[in-house]
């Protein structure tokens, strides 16, 4: 008997587990992109993200813009939204070797 009840608890958090990895892609495109004010600078090894929308919980975020320090002998790629099999999804900006 407890083993039937472990495996429904195992069972149950695997099922969980595989359906909070589902992305629900949005219908309908992001907003325009908002003016924001780029705050100064902290420092020379500094770079400017841009502000960009979020698809969350079935609305659209806005993300404010921010600073981040650069990292050495790498370059950074700004997010972006793609389409994938027909949806668009956001692809996070990141750091490539130059």
């Amino acid at each position: 008997m407890i083993k039937k009840v472990l495996l429904t608890i195992v069972l149950s958090f695997f099922v969980f587990i595989d359906y909070s990895c589902v992305t629900i892609a949005p219908k309908t495109n992001p907003p325009p992109r908002k003016i924001t004010v780029r705050t100064r600078r902290p420092g020379r090894n500094y770079i400017w993200v841009k502000g960009h929308w979020n698809w969350k919980r079935g609305t659209w975020l806005w993300r404010n813009g921010y600073w981040v320090k650069k990292k050495s002998n790498k370059r950074w790629i700004p997010g972006r939204w793609r389409k994938r099999n027909g949806k668009k999804i956001w692809v996070k900006g990141h750091w490539v070797r130059k």
